[in-house]
Parts: C-alpha cells; sequence; structure tokens
C-alpha cells in the first residue's frame, strides 16, 4: 500500500462535511449524535487551538482517555486526529 496517496483524517471530514452535512457521523449510547457539519467544525477549533500553542504538523501530541472509548472519549480521539495527526 502506497500511504503516501493517503489522504489525511483532517481532508477527509471536510469532505465528508461538505458531502454529508447534517447526516449522523457519531452516534452514542446515550442517543447524542453528531453529524459531519458538527464534527468538521468541533475538530477545526481543536486544531486551531493546538496550532494556537505552537504545535506543528511534525510534533507528537498524546491523548490521554479513559479505558471505556465510551460517549465521552470517542469525539475526543476523533478530534485529535484533526491536525494532521497520527493515531497510535
Amino acid at each position: 500500500m502506497n500511504f503516501k496517496k493517503l489522504k489525511p483524517i483532517n481532508r477527509i471530514i471536510e469532505e465528508r462535511a461538505m458531502e454529508l452535512g447534517d447526516k449522523v457521523c457519531l452516534s452514542f449510547e446515550n442517543e447524542k449524535n453528531i453529524s459531519y457539519r458538527e464534527l468538521d467544525i468541533i475538530t477545526s477549533k481543536i486544531a486551531n487551538g493546538m496550532m494556537e500553542l505552537g504545535v506543528s504538523k511534525s510534533d507528537n501530541v498524546a491523548v490521554l482517555l479513559p479505558n471505556s472509548l465510551g460517549k465521552e472519549a470517542t469525539p475526543e480521539l476523533v478530534k485529535a486526529a484533526k491536525p494532521d495527526v497520527v493515531i497510535l
């Protein structure tokens, strides 16, 4: 597989937001839903905040999450991916 041809997650989120807008992207046990458009807005805010703090494309960023990837943690994991971050 040629990884250089793969799109970064932030580009995929932006494209899906333009294509699918208010359709549900993430749905949680408490029946809270996040649309593709909302996900794009949320991740953009996080990315801009990280850049204001001096995080750049080549930086490593750690994300501390609870053991469960439930309704609270899942959006945090996705948000961390916005500024071209690789999730390990």
